[in-house]
């Protein structure tokens, strides 16, 4: 879904979720005072455009009256805007390894079940590796992705985040990242 997004919408949902609301006189006048000051004509038009269009789409709502209108976030719009976000985290390698393995644990009950899948499959695109079903590791440090994470599936307490040298754990990702490797996925 996220595909049909140009670069403005992405600019409107996320800065939404920053700004909280952008008053339809900052929007509609100067199209986003805050992004396209410098903007020509033509682009404006764009603005207006994808305004209209996450408009339609039920991605944000028109509040207000008369001359304080406003847009706000529609539920359909954060659930979008959290997935644009959580595709951009990307964790850092670092140019020496600590050797210290970042762990993600969680228990998620059989109800729900697509939160678990999707946790799993966002857990591998971050490039962590699969200890076991429900345990996951990755070398670098993440905590600010693990914390978003934690924050849009709205599991918080279902999942554990911590650091640890231990040697046997460590082996154990040695061996997990080496069966990755011979399967032919990338680590």
């Amino acid at each position: 879904m996220e595909k049909r997004f140009g670069n403005k919408k992405r600019l409107i949902l996320l800065g939404l979720i920053v700004l909280g609301t952008i008053p339809v006189a900052g929007a509609v006048t100067g199209v986003l005072g805050l992004w396209a000051a410098y903007e020509l004509k033509a682009d404006q038009i764009r603005w207006k455009r994808a305004f209209y269009e996450l408009e339609r789409d039920k991605f944000i709502r028109r509040r207000g009256r008369a001359s304080s209108v406003y847009f706000e976030m529609a539920p359909r719009g954060s659930a979008i805007s959290q997935q644009i976000i959580t595709r951009s985290l990307a964790i850092k390698e670092q140019y020496e390894w600590d050797q210290k393995l970042r762990i993600v644990s969680f228990d998620i009950s059989i109800e729900r079940s697509s939160t678990r899948q999707r946790l799993r499959k966002i857990l591998l695109s971050l490039g962590f590796v699969k200890l076991q079903q429900s345990i996951y590791a990755h070398k670098y440090p993440c905590t600010q992705q693990v914390n978003h994470i934690q924050k849009h599936l709205a599991c918080k307490n279902n999942i554990l985040f911590f650091e640890s040298s231990n040697p046997d754990l460590l082996t154990r990702y040695q061996q997990a990242v080496t069966a990755k490797t011979q399967v032919g996925l990338k680590t």
